[in-house]
């Protein structure tokens, strides 16, 4: 038993060793190109076929790809400034396939350059940012027009404690217009408040 064991240690040594002798710096910076390539690629996805919300702890728009889950019909990402994770769903009529195929390549990529160089890459070494542009933009084309100033967030925010204001969920908050904008409503704290996406969703199959 001992000997079937050191033999095991051995071939495992050997195929190692192999494996770093074998490649070489170029082709590991071919890699992390192809790798940063798929992620600008992934970005663009991202951007324009989620539902992508800012932090809701910190209200930063800056975030980071996490990962692609459900075969595409969701996304994860956090946020870069108190890394608060984030789950966003895919929007109508868009299609998740190539981003859960990118993100299984990009994977892969990484597992094989980590195994070859012995260095697992972070965020710091590769960009996985996106922006989010507001609170609920990404819902629709037609809501582009409808941001909401900052201030009028944070105030909002104070008022409501961070919560949705009908369940006081903490999760997936969103800024939600009490009448809406395409109805006349404006971008007044009195006219906005805080509701969980769950809230936000039965609030608009009632209206």
């Amino acid at each position: 038993m001992t000997l079937f064991i050191i033999i095991i240690v051995v071939l495992i040594l050997l195929i190692l060793f192999f494996n770093y002798s074998t490649h070489s710096p170029i082709d590991d910076e071919k890699i992390i190109f192809q790798i940063k390539e798929l992620y600008l690629k992934l970005r663009q996805i991202v951007t324009t076929s989620y539902d992508l919300k800012p932090c809701p702890r910190c209200h930063c728009k800056k975030m980071n790809i996490l990962n692609v889950i459900k075969s595409g019909d969701c996304i994860e990402y956090s946020c870069d400034h108190c890394y608060e994770k984030i789950t966003s769903k895919l929007l109508p009529d868009k299609m998740g396939s190539e981003a859960f195929a990118i993100i299984k390549e990009i994977k892969a990529l990484l597992t094989t350059v980590s195994i070859r160089t012995g260095k697992k890459y972070y965020k710091r070494d590769i960009d996985v940012s996106f922006i989010v542009s507001s609170f609920g933009d990404n819902l629709s084309g037609d809501r582009q027009r409808t941001q909401i100033p900052q201030s009028i967030r944070h105030e909002v925010w104070r008022r409501d404690q961070g919560k949705c204001i009908m369940c006081g969920s903490q999760l997936n908050l969103e800024f939600d217009h009490i009448i809406p904008f395409s109805k006349g409503g404006s971008n007044t704290a009195r006219n906005i408040q805080i509701l969980c996406e769950k809230c936000n969703r039965k609030k608009h199959a009632n209206l």
